[in-house]
């Protein structure tokens, strides 16, 4: 393609096949993190706009209190909410829910009956997902994360 032997490529197509690559580069260096045990996809929709939407997510992603409760597998919704309130975006408690492996567990910022079973199995496994929603818009945005447990802590505790 570099050397114009391939031809003309369309633009769209090139397009999808780099955002593949790149999606694909980010989880497995996310999955690679020192320590990590489980990689979380943070999706917020509902936001006033795209750019809060993200905002929002890398909040909830970066929280250490959310990463500890990743790594002990705890859907502790309260910890999430707490984060998108105080991410600085358009936030009213009760439009927001959250779930965790598409089964909601808060709505309108309250707990909700659900299956708890199915939700302790989702939190078990390598690759954990969380959706908020926040009933403000149509903005949306994601982020990758990982669990912060022993191994990073033991990896890093003695640098220097």
């Amino acid at each position: 393609m570099a050397s114009g032997e391939a031809g003309p490529v369309p633009g769209e197509g090139l397009a999808a096949a780099v955002a593949d690559v790149c999606r694909s580069l980010s989880e497995q260096m996310v999955a690679d993190a020192e320590g990590a045990t489980k990689v979380a996809r943070v999706v917020v929709t509902g936001a006033a706009s795209d750019a809060e939407a993200h905002a929002a997510a890398r909040k909830v992603a970066g929280s250490l209190l959310v990463k500890c409760s990743l790594n002990g597998a705890d859907p502790y919704w309260g910890r999430v909410v707490s984060e998108l309130g105080s991410a600085d975006v358009a936030f009213e408690l009760d439009r927001t829910s959250v779930s965790f492996g598409g089964i909601v567990v808060c709505e309108r910022g309250a707990a909700v009956a659900h299956d708890a079973g199915a939700v302790a199995a989702h939190m078990t496994g390598k690759t954990v997902a969380i959706s908020c929603d926040l009933g403000m818009g149509s903005g949306e945005g994601g982020v990758l994360t990982t669990d912060l447990g022993h191994g990073y802590i033991d990896e890093n505790r003695t640098t220097s």
